[in-house]
């Protein structure tokens, strides 16, 4: 039970960065891409 309520806890963010990462493996063009992007959408987000 604790570790669903980990899970359900567990912020977006880090399940999208081991989304990201197992697909940057597999396509590397794209994830370059989502990188860049990410990072002009940081300062905004910032902002």
């Amino acid at each position: 039970m604790v570790r669903m309520t980990k899970l359900g806890e567990m912020e977006p963010q880090q399940i999208f960065r081991s989304r990201f990462q197992s697909t940057s493996i597999r396509e590397s063009i794209i994830p370059t891409r989502c990188v860049v992007g990410a990072y002009e959408l940081s300062p905004l987000s910032a902002i």
